[in-house]
């Protein structure tokens, strides 16, 4: 499972669901209202659509985030700064349209290249060395949110072509990664030892303590 949802990737690029949307999928879309924070579109079931917490949803010119999920609406909040935060009710909007967008795909394949960069494979949860047992990711979710918004641009740029705006920005995202890797650490606890598995492009370094 992935470390960031979409909703960490607003804090980095807050106009994504304008400016990348060709990246994303649509999961839901149509009439709906939004009445204190609680967001319903005419004839669907965000449930069943594969709608989860951490999802997006462009509703009329604002972007909120999912926070949880039913079979006939979904609790919404404006972006906050922390997940686990203070709900920020948006602003109600009796009749207007929605889309519940997702970058899971992106942010997926950014998970498994770093769990291939930890030697994690994923595959084996007695593993030690398994992401079910990771205690602490020190700037290991800022990377995954700058890979994935990597990816998400070098999506964008298919379309606008070498050259473009969208590729700049996948190019900067590809630099921090790099600047980020060498300090980006995943600490693993078994027994009364501690395994630090640090984070670089191609390698790993086990430290115990």
């Amino acid at each position: 499972m992935a470390l960031i949802t979409d909703r960490d990737l607003l804090l980095m690029e807050p106009t994504l669901c304008r400016d990348a949307a060709v990246a994303a999928t649509v999961l839901a879309s149509g009439d709906a209202t939004l009445s204190a924070g609680v967001l319903s579109i005419d004839g669907v079931n965000p449930a069943a659509r594969g709608v989860l917490p951490g999802h997006l949803a462009v509703v009329g010119e604002q972007v909120v985030e999912i926070v949880s999920v039913s079979q006939t609406d979904m609790t919404v909040s404006l972006i906050r700064s922390e997940a686990a935060g203070p709900l920020l009710t948006p602003a109600s909007a009796p009749l207007t349209t929605a889309r519940v967008l997702s970058f899971d795909h992106h942010t997926a394949m950014a998970h498994r290249l770093i769990l291939s960069q930890l030697g994690i494979d994923g595959l084996d949860p007695a593993d030690l060395l398994h992401e079910s047992n990771i205690t602490s990711t020190q700037n290991l979710r800022l990377v995954e949110v700058c890979t994935a918004l990597e990816f998400i641009w070098c999506t964008v740029a298919g379309a606008a072509g070498q050259g473009s705006a969208a590729a700049e920005r996948s190019a900067f995202y590809s630099r921090r990664v790099e600047r980020l890797a060498p300090v980006a650490v995943a600490e693993y606890v078994t027994g009364e030892s501690t395994i630090r598995v640090r984070l670089s492009t191609g390698a790993r370094q086990l430290v115990r303590g």
